[in-house]
């Protein structure tokens, strides 16, 4: 391993078919750390989604269907020391990676501050619940750098969870003793425009995993229902109250679809 400037591999899974794909791609492009490589696993073969890897001198393989399982994929083709995991409609800030390299060294593994943006309330809902997490709260985040080591040595994602998979292998890691550490740089995801039917469908889809989830990890998964940490936002909740009420709705809502697909899940 070169120590001084390890390779890190970014592994981004994708349907082939999100066009913040190419916003993405640039955002790794211009960090200032340079020693990355670039790994897309896609399903499905689209020229566009082609054409966009080859504008950035990605590589692209289209195996998978599963986040998890194309996640998994990709920590497998990884030559790097350490491996970024990083979904398509994220853009990293430009020193997100040189965060990770200087932190890691006091830490097993990473979470990144994350912030939504969009355009619709849905959007601007969820970006001042996002706000109270800012710091941390370990219950919704999913880490995203990891020591390619450790993911080998603990297994990778479980690819059965789908849709809890990101925030299952930080409590698996956190539960075998391993510490994690956190940046301040973050990524920025776009939420793109809110589609309220598909929405839904997706999270009564995830609902199916969080039986097995929820016996795991009983503490995490309540936290996650019940998040008062976004009550830390209390100075903006009196200046922004329609988007504190938004952000209580729309999770009640989502978290519903997600209950209703627990209890109707074999």
């Amino acid at each position: 391993m070169n120590k001084s400037k390890p390779l890190v591999s970014c592994v981004i899974s994708t349907r082939g078919k999100a066009p913040t794909l190419d916003n993405c791609l640039r955002s790794i492009r211009d960090q200032k750390y340079k020693n990355i490589e670039t790994i897309i696993i896609a399903e499905n073969k689209l020229n566009e989604t082609i054409n966009t890897a080859r504008k950035y001198n990605a590589n692209i393989y289209f195996e998978g269907f599963e986040r998890s399982i194309k996640r998994n994929i990709g920590i497998q083709r990884a030559k790097g020391d350490f491996v970024f995991i990083i979904d398509d409609d994220l853009e990293l800030e430009k020193d997100v990676i040189s965060d990770c390299i200087r932190t890691i060294d006091k830490f097993d593994f990473l979470a990144i501050p994350e912030l939504p943006f969009g355009i619709d309330f849905r959007a601007k809902c969820h970006q001042f619940e996002k706000l109270a997490y800012l710091d941390g709260f370990l219950p919704v985040e999913g880490a995203r750098f990891f020591p390619k080591k450790l993911l080998q040595l603990v297994g990778g994602y479980d690819s059965g969870l789908v849709g809890a998979e990101d925030w299952e292998l930080t409590q698996r890691l956190l539960k075998l003793g391993y510490n994690i550490g956190r940046i301040k740089s973050r990524v920025n995801h776009n939420d793109g425009k809110y589609d309220f039917i598909k929405t839904l469908k997706k999270k009564y889809y995830y609902g199916h995993v969080y039986r097995e989830y929820t016996k795991r990890y009983p503490v995490a998964f309540i936290q996650s229902v019940f998040r008062f940490q976004v009550f830390k936002n209390v100075r903006y909740i009196f200046t922004h109250p329609l988007l504190f009420f938004g952000s209580i709705l729309f999770r009640f809502i989502e978290g519903s679809a997600v209950l209703f697909g627990a209890i109707f899940s074999r």
